[in-house]
């Protein structure tokens, strides 16, 4: 767990987290607990959607405003994308794993 053990309160986790907001966080599991396995299960059977973010279960932003932002970066990397074939872009929806040198350490 990257930043679970450094934090001592859950204001420092909200800070960790980028400054989000409390009621974006679900706290079961307990914040710095969460798996991948528990994203999945929480994603097909809660509404709306969550992300796991250093082993907390994040309630994904929605809004007008970034739903915007997200399209027309969207819309940037499949002007990219597409013509040289370097794969799919997929929307909010599209579940991924971001994985750095630094995360591999704390795999299981």
């Amino acid at each position: 767990m990257a930043n679970a053990a450094v934090a001592s309160n859950m204001a420092e986790r909200l800070i960790e987290l980028g400054g989000i907001l409390p009621d974006r966080i679900r706290l079961i599991p307990a914040p710095g607990t969460a798996t991948i396995e528990d994203l999945v299960h929480a994603n097909a059977h809660t509404s709306p959607l969550r992300q796991l973010v250093d082993h907390t279960l994040v309630e994904k932003a929605v809004g007008f405003y970034s739903s915007v932002v997200a399209l027309t970066i969207a819309a940037l990397l499949r002007t990219f994308i597409a013509p040289r074939k370097l794969g799919v872009l997929s929307g909010p929806d599209g579940m991924f794993r971001l994985i750095s040198a630094q995360s591999e350490q704390y795999q299981s």
